[in-house]
């Protein structure tokens, strides 16, 4: 008999269930997931390193940055698939994701015309702000990244 790498658990409090979510909620779902890896990660080598274990400090950093790198990535795919429904086309590049979402999402949505022709559908929504956002500062971290 052929071995498998995943196995059905009898307990159903310790099986995950893969593939749950729709379209939209699978970006959400691997979001979370990438993110609350990386921040349970970030814990466990906070503690070992108060501890003195510098190598879980140093090889953690790792998956950690991987995590919230990929987080990063499928939020700002998410955020473009609300607006439009469809995934953008800036494959893996963190930059090149970030100014289509800033073009293409952020100075559309900002755009008064927008708003007007929301209006003529929508009888009320929450219009969110994004005078408080230094997107130029937002753009060099995620450089630096």
């Amino acid at each position: 008999m052929a071995k498998k790498i995943f196995l059905k658990g009898e307990n159903e409090y310790s099986r995950a269930y893969y593939g749950w979510q729709d379209g939209g909620l699978a970006l959400f779902g691997l979001k979370e997931g990438y993110k609350n890896s990386a921040d349970n990660l970030v814990d466990v080598a906070l503690i070992e390193g108060a501890k003195g274990d510098i190598k879980t400090l140093d090889t953690y950093i790792f998956p950690i940055l991987f995590c919230y790198r990929h987080s990063l990535e499928i939020s700002l795919k998410q955020i473009y698939f609300r607006f439009y429904g469809k995934l953008p086309n800036g494959n893996h590049d963190l930059i090149t994701l970030f100014d289509i979402v800033k073009d293409e999402v952020v100075n559309v949505f900002n755009d008064p015309n927008f708003i007007e022709d929301v209006k003529k559908y929508k009888k009320s929504f929450i219009r969110y702000s994004t005078s408080e956002i230094d997107f130029s500062e937002t753009r060099r971290l995620i450089c630096e990244l």
